[in-house]
């Protein structure tokens, strides 16, 4: 069964676009009542992003808009060409982190890591704990992580 975004416009308020100046958390000014005004001419990071609900990734109950996160896959290069799974969930920043979603997290980050981020606080999640944290509007989480053989091996907060 196909997935669709439907009502669902929560990548456009929850994820940064810098190219088109819209913050995390904030509606995007090209947002209309039937989706994106400038769908056809969208910035690249629009066209990049994959909703991990959308493809399946994620069960059926965690639709964005539901739940106010916004589910996404990464990978972080390893020296040795290998690549470690990230599963990065953008969370709307002007509600509570949803209850089943963060259960959910804690469960996904025992068997990869978990980014979280809502524009003001990033964490790191492994073996169901969080194993750093940094507050802040941070570029590129603010993290140095470290992988070998596919693996996070290390997590290290940045200046």
């Amino acid at each position: 069964m196909t997935r669709k975004c439907g009502t669902c416009r929560e990548c456009c308020i929850a994820l940064e676009v810098k190219s088109v100046d819209k913050p995390a958390g904030e509606f995007c000014k090209h947002l209309c009542r039937v989706g994106c005004g400038i769908y056809e001419a969208r910035p690249d990071e629009c066209r990049e992003y994959n909703c991990l609900w959308l493809e399946g990734g994620v069960p059926r109950w965690a639709k964005p808009n539901m739940t106010h996160v916004v589910p996404w896959r990464a990978g972080i290069k390893s020296p040795d060409g290998s690549i470690a799974p990230v599963l990065r969930l953008s969370f709307n920043a002007k509600y509570k982190r949803h209850k089943r979603v963060m259960r959910w997290a804690k469960q996904v980050s025992h068997k990869l890591l978990v980014l979280l981020s809502d524009g003001k606080l990033s964490e790191a999640m492994l073996d169901g704990e969080v194993v750093a944290s940094r507050t802040g509007n941070n570029e590129h989480f603010g993290m140095e992580i470290t992988v070998r053989d596919g693996k996070v091996t290390g997590i290290k907060v940045g200046p």
